[in-house]
């Protein structure tokens, strides 16, 4: 015999999906209000935790990570989910962060049309030395902080610069120190910062200020290293820098001695001679 039972089965996933539906069910819009400052709180909590410990590892000279404020804001959350809990008049509101990451999304892409992107692009680091493309105050201070720092690199003697204005005080300072002592706009930071890492594939808060200094004045000056009309950036090695060394190894022919070290170098006027093994 074959019974056909008549008692109404539930998907599985019906009750999430009510639990989904009945988040916005609510004809009464105040209740959502609670939620949402709190999604607002925790997002700004995020933010201040990236800033807080991006802070704490440059004070502390750590290498560590950029944790972007999202993920600090995952993590409060989830601390507060098992800790404390979720109070059932925030509920309505929070269960609306699906709405509020997609309009985000949207919001984000909708910043950057095509048209932005293509001045974005005409305005960075091009070889015919155009703006960085920051906003004129922004401009104005980084102009600003390269003239301090080209004042004081003109300043010091490229035979001893330990004999500068000043100099053991920059000597004792990081670059990053006295960068952040003459700005807090964090565009221009940055961006120095980068320029430094770039320069010297080391982090501004990894050099004193003082040999900053020196290598820029052993270059002329901030500008003409940075720079690509008749500077610097102007020109390039085909195949990197490591072809200028085996160019100049061809030159000398059997002049070069491979696994041999040198014991000792003597000068005879223009001649000079190196004892090995």
């Amino acid at each position: 015999m074959i019974g056909v039972s008549t008692v109404r089965v539930e998907s599985a996933e019906r009750p999430a999906e009510a639990e989904e539906e009945a988040s916005f069910s609510s004809r009464r819009p105040l209740d959502y209000v609670p939620g949402i400052l709190l999604l607002i709180a925790v997002g700004v909590l995020g933010k201040y935790a990236q800033i807080w410990w991006n802070t704490l590892a440059r004070h502390q000279h750590w290498t560590v990570p950029d944790i972007e404020y999202v993920l600090w804001a995952i993590l409060i959350g989830l601390l507060i989910t098992n800790t404390i809990g979720l109070h059932r008049v925030f509920r309505p509101g929070v269960l609306t962060y699906e709405f509020w990451l997609k309009v985000g999304i949207v919001a984000l892409g909708s910043r950057f049309v095509l048209g932005d992107i293509a001045k974005l692009g005409g305005k960075r680091l091009t070889a015919n030395g155009e703006a960085l493309g920051f906003d004129p105050e922004t401009q104005a201070d980084y102009d600003r902080v390269v003239r301090d720092i080209t004042k004081l690199s003109d300043q010091i003697p490229l035979d001893a610069p330990w004999t500068m204005p000043r100099a053991e005080e920059y000597d004792h300072i990081t670059t990053d120190a006295w960068l952040t002592s003459q700005t807090r706009n964090n565009t221009v930071l940055e961006f120095l910062r980068a320029y430094v890492r770039g320069i010297f594939t080391a982090d501004s808060y990894q050099i004193s200020f003082l040999f900053f200094l020196f290598y820029m004045r052993s270059g002329d000056n901030y500008d003409m290293l940075f720079g690509y009309e008749n500077a610097a950036q102007a020109w390039t090695v085909k195949e990197t820098m490591h072809q200028v060394a085996v160019h100049i190894a061809s030159e000398l022919g059997n002049a070069v001695v491979l696994q041999t070290p040198v014991r000792g170098i003597t000068q005879a006027g223009a001649a000079a001679a190196s004892p090995t093994n």
